[in-house]
C-alpha cells in the first residue's frame, strides 16, 4: 500500500463499503489501515466507514493536522474489525470536528488527551470495548453537540454534578448511559426503602439523580462512589439492606441512634470498611466465625454486642430476594408471601422442608450474591444463570456440602473464582 507516498497533497479520502461489499476486505487481502496515512497533511476528511478492516488506528494519524472529519465506524465483519486503543495521538487533532469509530472492537480507556479536541462537534464511539471512566478532560468539549458512547464493555460517565451537567449541554445523545456509580445508587435506593427514608429526619438529595454528594449525609469520590454515609440519629428504623455490600469503596458506616433492628448485612464483608458505628440500635451481628473475622479487621467498630441467630431458609430467601431486585424479577410467584417455600417460583424443598433446589434463570437478578446464600445447607442445585448479576462470586458457597451442580454463567460477576468452592463441588 502506497497511498501515502504517492497522494501527498490529497485533501479527502472517501472508502465506504456498498451493500456489503467492503473496499478492502482486510483478512483476505491482509490490509489494515495503512499508517502512510498519516502522511497527507493537507487531508481534511478521511472516511473508511463500513468495511473489514482490522488491526489498530495507526499512531501517525495525529500527523493529519488539517483534518476535520475521521470516520472509522462500522467495521462489522465477524473478525474483521478495529481494535487496541484509540492512539492518544488523535488528541494533536486540533481541527477535528467529526470523530465516528462506532461498530468496532477497540478497548481500553478513553485517552485524556481527547479532552483537546475544542471544536469538535460529533462524537461517536458506541458498539466498542471500552471500559473505565469517561476522563475527566472531556469536560473541555465545549462544541460537542452529538455524543454516542452506549453498548462498549464498562465505559461509565462519573457520578458528579459537573458531568450532568455537561452531559445536559449535548443535545444528542444517548438515551440511556451507564453510571460509573449506578451500583452504589441502587444500594442507597434500597436502604431508603427498608429503613423507612421517607420519614427519615434529613433526606434531602435522595433519589433524586446519580449525583450522590447532593444526598444527605454521603461523601462520594470524584465517581460519585460512596466513601463515607453518615446517618447517625437520622430517624432510621426497619432493617440494614443487603444491597449495602455493592457500596464497595465506603470506608465508613455510621447508622447509631436510630431504630434499627435486624442483623448487619452479611454481604458488608465485601466493603473493606475502617470504621463502623451502629451502637443504640437493636442490629445484631452474624455470629459466623468468618463475619467475625471481618468484623475484627474494623480499625473503629462500635456496635450492640448482640449476637444473631441462625438464619432460617426463608430469611435467607428473602435476603437474595431483596439483594438481587426482586420486585423487577421477571416471575417471584409467592415470593415473601406465608406460603410454602416449595411454592415459591424457582425453589424446591426436601422431606424435612429445607430448600434444596434453587432455579431462578433468566429472571431478570441484578446486583451481588448474598453471602447468606452458602448458609443453606440442603442445596443440591443452585441456577442463577443469565441475569444481570455483578460482583463476587460469594465464597461463602463452598459451605454448601451438598452442591452438586452451580450454574451461574451468562451474568457480569467479576473477580476470582473463590478456592473455598472446591471445598464439596464434585470433580
Amino acid at each position: 500500500m502506497q497511498l501515502g507516498r504517492t497522494l501527498g497533497s490529497i485533501c479527502l479520502i472517501t472508502c465506504y463499503g456498498w451493500r456489503g461489499v467492503p473496499c478492502w476486505t482486510a483478512r483476505d487481502t491482509g490490509y489494515t489501515v495503512p499508517p502512510e496515512l498519516g502522511s497527507l497533511v493537507s487531508l481534511k476528511d478521511l472516511s473508511l466507514y463500513n468495511n473489514a478492516l482490522f488491526g489498530p488506528i495507526p499512531s501517525e494519524f495525529g500527523n493529519l493536522s488539517s483534518l476535520e472529519s475521521l470516520s472509522l465506524g462500522g467495521n462489522l465483519a465477524s473478525q474483521n474489525r478495529l481494535s487496541g486503543p484509540i492512539p492518544p495521538e488523535l488528541g494533536n487533532l486540533v481541527s477535528l470536528k467529526e470523530l465516528s469509530l462506532g461498530g468496532n472492537k477497540l478497548s481500553g480507556p478513553l485517552p485524556p488527551e481527547l479532552g483537546n479536541l475544542a471544536k469538535l462537534s460529533y462524537l461517536n464511539l458506541s458498539r466498542n470495548d471500552f471500559s473505565s471512566a469517561i476522563p475527566d478532560a472531556f469536560l473541555q468539549l465545549g462544541a460537542l453537540r452529538t455524543l454516542y458512547i452506549g453498548d462498549n464493555k464498562s465505559l461509565c460517565v462519573p457520578g458528579s454534578s459537573e458531568f450532568y451537567t455537561w452531559l445536559e449541554g449535548v443535545p444528542r445523545r444517548d438515551d440511556e448511559l451507564v453510571s460509573c456509580n449506578a451500583a452504589d445508587v441502587a444500594a442507597l435506593t434500597s436502604l431508603f426503602e427498608t429503613a423507612g427514608g421517607a420519614d427519615w429526619t434529613e433526606s434531602d438529595g435522595w433519589l433524586d439523580g446519580f449525583v450522590l454528594k447532593e444526598w444527605h449525609g454521603v461523601t462520594a469520590d470524584s465517581l460519585g462512589r460512596v466513601v463515607t454515609l453518615d446517618l447517625a440519629d437520622n430517624g432510621l428504623i426497619g432493617q440494614l439492606s443487603a444491597a449495602m455490600g455493592s457500596l464497595t469503596e465506603m470506608r465508613v458506616l455510621r447508622v447509631g441512634r436510630n431504630a434499627l433492628s435486624g442483623r448487619v448485612p452479611a454481604a458488608l464483608v465485601r466493603v473493606p470498611l475502617r470504621e463502623l458505628r451502629y451502637a443504640d440500635t437493636d442490629v445484631c451481628a452474624p455470629a459466623d466465625e468468618w463475619f467475625q473475622t471481618w468484623l475484627e479487621g474494623i480499625q473503629t467498630h462500635e456496635g450492640t454486642g448482640i449476637a444473631c441467630s441462625s438464619l432460617s431458609d426463608r430469611h435467607i430467601l428473602e435476603t437474595l430476594y431483596e439483594a438481587t431486585d426482586g420486585p423487577n424479577w421477571i416471575r417471584s410467584d409467592n415470593w415473601l408471601t406465608d406460603a410454602p417455600l416449595s411454592a415459591w417460583y424457582g425453589i424446591r424443598t426436601n422431606e424435612q422442608g429445607a430448600v434444596s433446589y434453587i432455579n431462578l434463570y433468566n429472571n431478570a437478578l441484578s446486583g451481588a450474591i448474598p453471602p447468606e446464600v452458602g448458609s443453606l445447607a440442603n442445596v443440591w442445585f443452585l441456577g442463577l444463570g443469565r441475569n444481570a448479576l455483578t460482583g463476587l462470586i460469594p465464597r461463602e458457597l463452598g459451605n454448601l456440602a451438598d452442591l452438586e451442580q452451580l450454574r451461574l454463567g451468562v451474568n457480569r460477576l467479576s473477580g476470582a473464582i473463590p478456592p473455598e468452592l472446591g471445598t464439596h463441588l464434585p470433580v
